[in-house]
């Protein structure tokens, strides 16, 4: 993978953890043979969870965000046969990359 385009991919996630996160809130990041997950505490989702990976799409108004770092972090993905996810379990919110290699 291209050096620069893991750090872009990696610094999309960890920023969307951060600016999600509740005050006082919690970020794991769990690494794993052929994944990565990167989960923070947050408020419900105001919009459906399959929009949050498209382009000035974003999970709350409340912030200034852009809405493209998971536009991005999708299309890093596409281009090495990565799989991105999302999932929401009170109070978690879960991004993972899955690949094969």
């Amino acid at each position: 993978m291209d050096p620069t385009l893991a750090e872009v991919l990696l610094n999309n996630l960890l920023i969307n953890a951060i600016k999600h996160n509740i005050p006082d809130g919690n970020i794991e990041i769990h690494l794993q043979e052929q994944q990565l997950s990167v989960r923070n505490t947050g408020q419900p989702l105001t919009e459906a969870p399959e929009d949050l990976f498209g382009r000035f799409r974003k999970g709350t108004d409340a912030n200034q965000s852009l809405g493209l770092g998971l536009a991005i972090v999708r299309e890093i993905c596409a281009i090495y046969g990565f799989e991105a996810t999302y999932s929401y379990q009170d109070p978690w919110h879960e991004l993972t990359i899955f690949w094969k290699y």
